[in-house]
């Protein structure tokens, strides 16, 4: 099943190379102007609603990319709902561990509501018994994610890493200081993560399917 997950990652980086590209650069410069001080508050949720736009956009691309048909009317409805969720989350940020919780049982939804157009409980459900039975591959795959992406950002910010007299950094000023190489940083995880959790969805799906035609 983990090589299967990630043949399913090469093939999904291969056939949408281009929109990865946009998309990457896209969400740069909306993080970029996102975390400007200069920024108001308003421009940061329209910046905000542009990325989720971007990143619907991202999985739905991805699932045409694999020959699936998609619900756009629900797709659309998933993106007011996940916009809400983001905007709850800027307006009452003692939230966030709740939200970033219910994210990661749901990481399967957006594939089972508007692609297998499933109904919302039924959705919800599935999404958490996916996550269940393959708990194991995404750990593994997100352990080797997380040592290498880990790596990847201390070679690339270790001359701006705070030293031990800066203790007390905020994080306003460790943003500043780290100046454009956090944008980067950002997008490519954000990026990277939609691809791993369609990869594993998809693997799933193929593996699934082979299995029911060999009965």
């Amino acid at each position: 099943m983990f090589i299967e997950i990630l043949n399913t990652i090469y093939k999904l980086i291969k056939k949408n190379i281009a929109f990865l590209v946009i998309f990457f650069i896209v969400n740069f410069f909306l993080l970029k102007f996102s975390l400007l001080e200069s920024s108001s508050f308003e421009l940061v949720i329209f910046l905000k609603l542009i990325q989720n736009i971007m990143l619907i956009g991202l999985i739905i691309l991805l699932s045409k990319s694999m020959k699936y048909k998609i619900n756009y009317k629900r797709s659309l409805i998933y993106f007011f709902a996940y916009s809400i969720i983001d905007l709850l989350q800027i307006f009452f940020p003692s939230i966030l561990t709740i939200v970033l919780i219910l994210k990661m049982f749901l990481v399967f939804f957006p594939y089972l509501y508007f692609v297998e157009n499933l109904n919302v409980n039924d959705s919800i459900k599935y999404s958490m018994n996916l996550f269940r039975e393959l708990y194991v591959n995404i750990l593994l795959l997100f352990i080797n994610y997380y040592t290498i992406f880990t790596l990847f950002i201390y070679f690339y910010i270790r001359n701006d890493i705070v030293k031990i007299e800066d203790i007390n950094i905020t994080v306003l000023e460790m943003v500043n200081k780290l100046g454009n190489k956090l944008p980067y940083i950002l997008t490519t995880d954000t990026m990277l993560k939609t691809i791993m959790i369609a990869a594993i969805y998809f693997a799933f799906k193929i593996k699934t399917e082979r299995k029911e035609n060999e009965e």
